[in-house]
């Protein structure tokens, strides 16, 4: 939808996608990966694949920022200075990529109970985390079985979601028969960001089923 931040790169040459690149496009995002688990799991019974995800910056000059309006740049050669969008990171055609074609992004969301290092790594490991590329947005993700329309409405959401179903991260399992998942969201805009403008959920499967 938003199409923010596509990669078109082949890994980090200076080429654009073309059709001797199709198997490798299908790998370069972390959907393909989630996706593959569930072939794993199908076969072989185990899902090495099951990841959660967060947000980094991935800066190599410790000047730590997420924000696109006050990006500092990856590296030392794009540091501020007035031609550091137009710079190129290196003159080798293996990572030649200018200033302005990286993204500033990102932030980790952790749900945990408290701010101490083993409640934010217990939250980690249980992957209720996200992942934002630079705006502090609030979201919740709860799937269910029996979440209602007004269960989103309400100011307990966090409280009616766990007690209904799985925060993100977690396994729905003990579906009912011919019952559907639903799921119960909520996104809050950072309070000095952009108004949001929509939730896309995105499936992905295995087979027909």
């Amino acid at each position: 939808f938003a199409d923010y931040e596509t990669w078109n790169q082949r890994g980090w040459a200076d080429r654009k996608p073309g059709p001797e690149w199709a198997e490798e496009y299908q790998q370069e995002y972390a959907r393909s990966g989630l996706k593959l688990g569930l072939q794993q799991q199908a076969k072989l019974g185990v899902n090495p694949f099951k990841f959660g995800m967060i947000g980094s910056t991935d800066s190599h000059s410790s000047l730590s920022t997420a924000d696109e309006d006050n990006y500092w740049g990856k590296f030392s050669l794009s540091e501020p200075g007035p031609y550091r969008t137009i710079d190129a990171t290196s003159d080798k055609s293996f990572y030649s990529l200018v200033g302005w074609q990286y993204a500033a992004s990102g932030y980790a969301g952790v749900w945990a109970e408290e701010n101490t290092r083993e409640s934010l790594f217990a939250a980690m490991k249980r992957k209720e985390v996200y992942a934002s590329t630079g705006p502090r947005i609030n979201v919740r993700f709860f799937g269910g079985w029996d979440y209602q329309t007004e269960d989103a409405f309400t100011p307990n959401l966090a409280k009616i979601g766990y007690d209904k179903g799985v925060p993100m991260g977690g396994d729905l399992t003990n579906a009912p028969k011919n019952k559907a998942p639903n799921f119960l969201i909520r996104a809050v805009k950072d309070p000095d960001g952009a108004n949001l403008d929509r939730v896309q959920v995105i499936k992905g499967w295995h087979d027909a089923n």
